[in-house]
């Protein structure tokens, strides 16, 4: 049609201490700006820092009794003023360990930010000690599953080398490797290996030290970008795993 316009946006970026502070600019085709949308994206561990209340999830008591455990994985949204505006539920093992979780963020109170909004993804692990159940943040999970792993300093990491199906399949016969795949969950759900665990890879920097026990070797399944699980295998190394491949498909 004559005369119409399309838009386009233009990202910009640049990092900070945990996040990454966004700005969208929507252009017509003539190149006019005609709005500017502002956002911080930030990590898990950026988010608990910028939050001045934070009520935990409460344990629920039929979750509890069924023995359910596991994270869950909440993606959440922050107005300029602080408030949660919105929470939504990506993982969770039971729908009512999700909705403590949606109920106890949409709480959250966090530092404003003047113009910024923030966007980001929080964590939380259900976890039993006997009877009892508690909810753990990453950095406490991490403790209970790799008590004592360190971070190791830039350029101190282990190399994180490519190995081939058949070394792979040599690999398992002599241990038990952990297969990791981390493509996001809906390309996950449309095939992978059977005993692969999945950690998206932006996810991974929180979940991996608090999910994955350091004493295995992580064989990263590489199905997605070389990039993205060269990424994925500096952060494993970089947390103070010391055996961590890349299966090429």
């Amino acid at each position: 049609m004559r005369g119409a316009r399309t838009t386009r946006a233009v990202v910009v970026s640049w990092c900070c201490a945990n996040c990454i502070v966004a700005g969208t600019v929507a252009l017509t085709a003539s190149g006019k700006q005609t709005e500017r949308v502002r956002r911080i994206g930030s990590n898990d561990q950026g988010l608990r820092q910028l939050a001045i209340t934070s009520p935990p999830p409460t344990y629920p008591a039929t979750s509890l009794e069924k023995k359910v455990t596991g994270v869950v994985v909440a993606a959440t949204l922050v107005k300029p003023d602080g408030s949660s505006e919105a929470v939504a539920i990506l993982q969770a093992p039971d729908a009512e360990t999700g909705r403590a979780v949606h109920d106890a963020v949409m709480r959250w109170k966090f530092k404003s930010m003047g113009v910024y909004g923030i966007e980001g993804s929080l964590m939380f692990y259900f976890h039993r000690i006997g009877p009892r159940g508690i909810v753990l943040s990453p950095a406490e999970m991490r403790e209970v599953i790799n008590p004592g792993i360190k971070a190791v300093k830039e350029g101190d990491e282990p190399t994180a080398p490519p190995i081939s199906d058949a070394e792979f399949r040599a690999l398992s016969t002599r241990q038990k490797p952990v297969i990791l795949d981390i493509r996001d969950r809906e390309t996950f759900s449309e095939g992978h290996d059977q005993d692969a665990v999945n950690i998206p890879w932006r996810e991974l920097l929180a979940r991996g030290p608090a999910e994955l026990p350091a004493s295995r070797h992580i064989v990263i399944d590489c199905r997605d970008s070389a990039q993205a699980c060269a990424i994925g295998a500096h952060i494993l190394t970089s947390a103070g795993f010391t055996r961590v491949s890349i299966l090429s498909r």
